[in-house]
């Protein structure tokens, strides 16, 4: 008894062979070639994941690190200036934004 995969292979041989060429790869997949491509998609897919999850944990210890290495000087350098733009555009809460850069510039050191 013939399955439908060997008559259209059968099929294909004799178009083929009116074409001048000879049936030369077999149309029938075992045990082991289907082990060997499951196989082998898993591997693909369990690489790909294990990538992005190191590739993600890579940019959370680059931003982590970045953020380690941030002093408090500069906290207060970035404040200053921030402070320094308000006061000079006259805004109206003047004194509470001293009063909170003078408490910064004080406390700076004592962060870390």
């Amino acid at each position: 008894m013939t399955g439908p995969a060997e008559s259209a292979g059968g099929a294909d041989a004799e178009q083929l062979k009116k074409l001048g060429y000879a049936q030369e790869l077999r149309r029938r997949m075992g045990a082991f070639s289907n082990f060997a491509i499951s196989f082998s998609t898993i591997c693909i897919l369990a690489g790909g994941i294990t990538s992005l999850q190191l590739g993600v944990e890579w940019i959370y210890h680059l931003k982590l690190a970045r953020a380690a290495a941030h002093s408090p000087a500069e906290d207060a350098k970035v404040a200053r200036t921030y402070a320094n733009a308000y006061i000079k555009a006259k805004g109206p809460q003047q004194a509470l934004v001293r009063r909170w850069i003078e408490y910064i510039e004080k406390n700076e050191g004592s962060s870390r």
